[in-house]
């Protein structure tokens, strides 16, 4: 009998082809299970990956621009005014202003001198120059009215009441011997081309007076006004006479 040997061997590779390309196809698995889409093309599902815990919570580089909360209030400038109850002293430095412009102009030798008008109805002045010993020529003397009148009248003289101010002048040599010697209520405020000094003076003791000596709130009040308008008087002899500011 005659043996038929290739039809085995070509069964026998066949088999073995066969089953080599089932091992190759169960080794590919696809990383992604492909489902099919509504159109009919696989649609790749993918498992996401897993959030971070409670414990785990991811890094995050934040650049923020803060604004204030509510527990912040924003720099505020303010202007405190004094309440009703604090007392406010005035300056002593600062005289109100007074008008000038609406004066009266003594020529007192040489020297213009001039007094608002609002207040020569309250005044009495002396611009008589008067020279007087050991000491200068009294230019303009300045008195409140309504003193001397009531010294007069309670006490039959003025003396020691109602004086303000008084403007004079001293010669090189005058101001010389008056500055060594004991001149309270007297300073220098300005000097001439000729060399002169010009003072002002003021009683050391207040002056003020009203009838039967009941002095008021009201009665002081008048008294500094007019005290402070001498100071006006000062600058306005210096601008008005071009004279040199002078302070000792």
């Amino acid at each position: 009998m005659k043996k038929h040997t290739f039809p085995l061997i070509a069964a026998f590779t066949l088999a073995l082809l066969l089953t080599c390309a089932c091992a190759t196809t169960s080794t590919s698995t696809p990383s992604a299970a492909a489902t099919p889409s509504a159109s009919g093309s696989p649609t790749a599902s993918v498992t996401p990956p897993p959030s971070p815990s409670a414990s785990e919570s991811p890094t995050t580089s934040v650049t923020s621009t803060l604004s204030p909360s509510a527990s912040v209030s924003p720099a505020v400038s303010v202007t405190l005014s004094p309440s009703p109850s604090e007392s406010v002293e005035p300056s002593q430095t600062a005289a109100p202003a007074f008008d000038f412009t609406d004066a009266t102009v003594y020529n007192c030798d040489g020297l213009s001198i001039a007094i608002p008008n609002a207040y020569i109805d309250r005044l009495i002045i002396n611009a008589e120059p008067k020279a007087v010993s050991n000491y200068g020529t009294v230019l303009l003397s300045v008195s409140e009215k309504q003193s001397i009148e009531d010294a007069i009248k309670d006490y039959g003289s003025a003396d020691g009441h109602g004086a303000l101010f008084g403007i004079a002048r001293f010669t090189p040599e005058q101001y010389t011997e008056v500055i060594s010697a004991d001149y309270s209520g007297l300073h220098f405020f300005a000097r001439d081309g000729g060399g002169n000094y010009y003072g002002y003076s003021t009683a050391t003791d207040v002056q003020l007076y009203r009838a039967g000596g009941e002095l008021g709130e009201a009665a002081f009040a008048e008294w500094q006004q007019l005290i402070a308008m001498g100071d006006s008087v000062k600058a306005d002899i210096i601008a008005r006479n071009g004279l040199t500011p002078y302070s000792d």
